[in-house]
């Protein structure tokens, strides 16, 4: 199978598709619901997925990375405008900040907060008023290359080597229609939010609705073959997602979505967890997370390289 890099919430590409393309929209077309609910053995030969070896990584900033970092600047220890900011995506080493905020990063540890005693560089171009001026930037480190800690990292690697030893028989035609209507649906979504229609956004994209839909089927073949393996050995072990894993694969709809509730998810997006296609997709990512766990805990760990 061809080998693709996987993030570990890769369902959750079905449900921020689905969340985009309601916004309260009735016109939307029956969601097809992925329960994969007949044998996969004919559609996907699982490969071996117990004692797989991997080699657990340390999760500390290094340089090239990409952190998610929130931070708090005081000068004289009162904050400034514009000398705050939340889950800011910054790499490494790419000279984003003033000198001394990213290397002082280096080494860090998801969760870990740096305070970091500064100077605005003289003369300073982006704002002439703090220029030489002392400054401490209290930051914490949210995630480093999206992993918060290093079960993550290992939970990864592993899903990867599972997944690569699979190998796809064929594709099931109702999910295969289904997710290229969604994406579909999710294109011409994003081509009414910016005021223009389908053909004119896929022109603005420089495709062709051939290329549009050579695209739309791989990516569906793509989180088909990921859906299939999740799905056959969560069989082969009995693994079902409970009431625990539900809840949490809820919190982390609201939280990626911004809202805290799940009123405001309805508000903001017309849908609710009641809604079956999200249900189905909260519930697969529940396997997801409890399929990784018995991964993880059935995984061999690497000896250390002399």
């Amino acid at each position: 199978m061809k080998k693709r890099l996987l993030a570990l919430t890769l369902v959750l590409c079905m449900i921020f598709s689905l969340l985009a393309a309601c916004g309260g929209d009735d016109t939307q077309a029956d969601a097809v619901i992925y329960d994969y609910d007949y044998d996969l053995s004919e559609y996907i030969k699982i490969g071996e997925y117990k004692g797989i070896e991997y080699t657990p990584q340390e999760l500390a900033v290094k340089e090239g990375d990409t952190v998610s970092v929130s931070y708090v600047g005081k000068i004289d220890g009162e904050e400034f405008e514009g000398g705050t900011g939340t889950n800011n995506n910054l790499v490494i080493g790419s000279g984003s900040f003033i000198d001394g905020f990213e290397s002082g990063l280096v080494g860090a540890k998801a969760g870990e907060v740096r305070e970091l005693n500064l100077a605005f560089p003289d003369p300073y171009e982006n704002n002439p008023e703090l220029a030489g001026m002392p400054v401490v930037f209290t930051a914490t480190i949210n995630s480093i290359n999206g992993y918060t800690d290093e079960d993550e990292m290992n939970k990864a690697e592993i899903w990867q080597k599972y997944y690569d030893s699979c190998e796809v028989i064929k594709y099931p035609q109702k999910e295969l229609d289904g997710m290229k209507e969604q994406q579909r649906e999710y294109y011409e979504s994003l081509a009414a939010a910016y005021g223009t229609d389908f053909d004119e956004l896929l022109s603005a994209m420089s495709m062709t609705a051939e290329d549009f839909d050579a695209q739309i089927e791989e990516y569906a073949k793509s989180m088909i073959a990921q859906d299939m393996a999740l799905y056959a050995l969560a069989r082969a072990e009995g693994i079902e997602a409970d009431e625990e894993s539900i809840e949490e694969a809820k919190q982390y709809v609201l939280e990626a979505q911004g809202v805290e509730t799940e009123e405001e998810l309805r508000d903001n997006y017309g849908i609710d967890f009641d809604d079956p296609s999200l249900a189905n997709s909260i519930e697969m990512n529940a396997i997801l997370q409890k399929t990784l766990d018995f991964l993880l805990e059935n995984a061999e760990k690497a000896e250390p390289a002399e």
